[in-house]
């Protein structure tokens, strides 16, 4: 990619010359903001938790499987799904309170990843069968599992659906020996017309923001530090939001003002921590910071 333009602690410029993309914005756009869930790892074991969006009162919601990937609320912020593992980690949902968690994948293989379309129908997730990890897409009960990549010499992961639900960005490894590129990709929501948004070999964990126009994504630019940047949704106009340490999983909050996301601001390979911006790079801040605790993967709940 040409053109990064680095904005930290301030506002966005556009020095890139590129227009936003024009897209069709969710019905529900701009929403309200809800709980922040994430994963939590302080010693007994991982588990998915949900705290109010200012870090306050963190609240067990969920066991889950080791390193798993950020839940994913349902599109009306009741539900949530997650990756518990029991052998195999499989794919789950349980009420916003926590209750009534339901077994959604059963199988040998490993089910990660999930991401719950816009007009909660659907679940995309990433199946991991035989090495090659392929995004599947299921009904929101668990039925009508169907493989939407289907592409045996890449591995494909973190899906995540554009707001109007007719797309769906991913990360992208192609196989082979040494260290392959990976890409930011989108893909029609069946599976058509996949293409690279990004190209120049680290970039991963993409999510929209609300109004579809962008793409917040972790990139690794030459020696620099993983960073949260943000991209046009057609891959055009990068902007580095974060520099300076191990940052990513970035979540765009319900109105589209905020930017959660992972980072390792204590310097300690023991410590991850979320903290919270605005969408310009500017305001950082923590909103869990606990010694020995990781956190890790926010995803925001929308509140209609």
């Amino acid at each position: 990619m040409l053109g990064r333009v680095l904005v930290i602690m301030g506002v966005v410029a556009g020095s890139t010359g590129a227009a936003l993309l024009a897209g069709p914005a969710h019905a529900s756009f701009p929403g309200r903001n809800g709980k922040i869930a994430f994963a939590r790892d302080q010693g007994g074991g991982p588990t998915v938790d949900a705290m109010s969006a200012d870090g306050a009162s963190p609240k067990r919601l969920a066991r889950s499987g080791d390193d798993a990937p950020a839940p994913s609320w349902s599109a009306d912020g009741s539900k949530l799904a997650y990756v518990r593992a029991r052998g195999s980690s499989e794919i789950y949902a349980v009420d916003a309170n926590g209750k009534h968690a339901k077994r959604l994948t059963n199988n040998r293989v490993s089910d990660t990843a999930p991401a719950w379309s816009p007009d909660g129908s659907k679940i995309a997730f990433v199946r991991n069968a035989e090495g090659n990890a392929e995004i599947y897409v299921m009904d929101a009960n668990g039925k009508n599992q169907v493989d939407v990549t289907n592409t045996p010499d890449a591995d494909e992961d973190e899906p995540a659906w554009s707001p109007d639900g007719s797309q769906i960005a991913f990360s992208n490894q192609p196989h082979g020996e040494g260290i392959q590129p990976l890409e930011v990709f989108v893909m029609n929501a069946d599976g058509s017309n996949a293409h690279a948004l990004t190209s120049d070999g680290a970039n991963s964990e993409p999510n929209w923001s609300p109004d579809g126009t962008k793409i917040a994504y972790q990139a690794t630019v030459d020696d620099q530090p993983p960073a949260v940047y943000v991209m046009n949704a057609d891959g055009s106009g990068e902007v580095a939001l974060t520099s300076g340490h191990v940052d990513g999983a970035p979540a765009w909050s319900p109105d589209g003002s905020l930017i959660a996301f992972s980072t390792d601001q204590h310097e300690s390979a023991f410590d991850s921590q979320i903290y919270v911006m605005n969408a310009d790079g500017s305001n950082q801040h923590a909103l869990t910071d606990e010694d020995g605790v990781i956190d890790r993967h926010p995803t925001w709940q929308p509140l209609k």
